[in-house]
């Protein structure tokens, strides 16, 4: 088996390329993981939202039995959709064996990896290539986003006063870290983002790129914010096959290989020493996995 190379930047601080950030999940009508019968209601259902809903957004047009609506929440239905009801038995429509209920009544955690799409542009492809687990997370340097046409339900009780992205972009608005507070404080902010109990904006937008071709910090290796991601990717990390295994900064499941903390110091280029690496050290089958470990 060969080593891999884990290299990271000095003073316990993980490097980050700066990157767009997309949330994964949605409360939407249309999308099947959203409803215990894992699919879209149809002709035949009666339709559950239950009382604890979040916004549901629909952009599909169907046809339903019944639908039960909570006693607070929002239904919003996009441009040109429609939304018919009928008694007659419909035969493209799959028997539910029962009421079709809304199942997405609990808010995604900002903190869990798997909440969050790494991509270089902000509609591209998702990258599946291996990368550090806290910067699966969105780092101080990320864009965030929140696309359009989806409503959502994201748990932000986690977030401290330092939690810190470069830009958030929701439905299409780029929010400022006052317009963001006062979003998320109104009370269709409240159906679409839950805070915890501290005082104050719930993240910093600071609008600030990276300007340090050694690379910036992360900012997700600080102790209390890496334990908090580990929690969720803990329970599924292989246990390694080797007896002597090791966890680098920043990555929350155990691995065999090795590595090296390296001081960075003036004139310290992270693409150039990232080139190096891979010539001198990687071949081809490992140099796509190296590139993202690297730093």
């Amino acid at each position: 088996m060969k080593a891999i190379l884990f290299c990271l930047c000095a003073f316990s601080f993980v490097c980050c390329e700066a990157v767009y950030k997309r949330w994964l999940l949605d409360t939407n009508f249309e999308n099947p993981q959203n409803w215990n019968v894992k699919r879209a209601p149809c002709g035949n259902d009666v339709v559950i939202l239950p009382d604890d809903s979040p916004v549901v957004y629909m952009q599909m047009n169907t046809t339903i039995k019944e639908l039960v609506l909570p006693s607070t929440g929002e239904l919003i239905l996009g441009n040109s959709v429609s939304l018919g009801f009928t008694a007659s038995p419909s035969s493209g429509c799959p028997d539910a064996k029962g009421d079709v209920e809304f199942t997405a009544v609990h808010p995604g955690p900002w903190m869990n990896p798997k909440d969050w799409c790494a991509t270089s542009t902000e509609r591209g492809t998702c990258d599946k290539s291996p990368r550090l687990e806290v910067e699966n997370v969105p780092c101080r340097y990320d864009d965030v986003i929140f696309p359009r046409n989806r409503a959502y339900f994201v748990d932000l009780s986690e977030l401290d006063s330092n939690t810190t992205v470069k830009s958030l972009k929701l439905i299409g608005s780029s929010l400022t870290t006052a317009s963001f507070a006062s979003f998320v404080n109104s009370s269709d902010g409240q159906r679409m983002f839950r805070r915890g109990k501290t005082a104050g904006p719930v993240l910093q937008i600071s609008r600030q790129a990276c300007d340090d071709q050694g690379g910036c910090a992360c900012g997700n290796d600080r102790p209390e914010i890496t334990k908090k991601i580990c929690a969720y990717v803990n329970k599924n990390c292989a246990r390694p096959r080797c007896s002597n295994s090791i966890l680098p900064t920043g990555m929350c499941c155990r691995s065999c290989g090795a590595s090296l903390k390296i001081t960075k110091g003036y004139g310290f280029v992270l693409d150039e020493f990232k080139s190096i690496l891979k010539k001198e050290f990687f071949n081809d089958t490992v140099s796509s996995k190296s590139d993202s470990q690297v730093g």
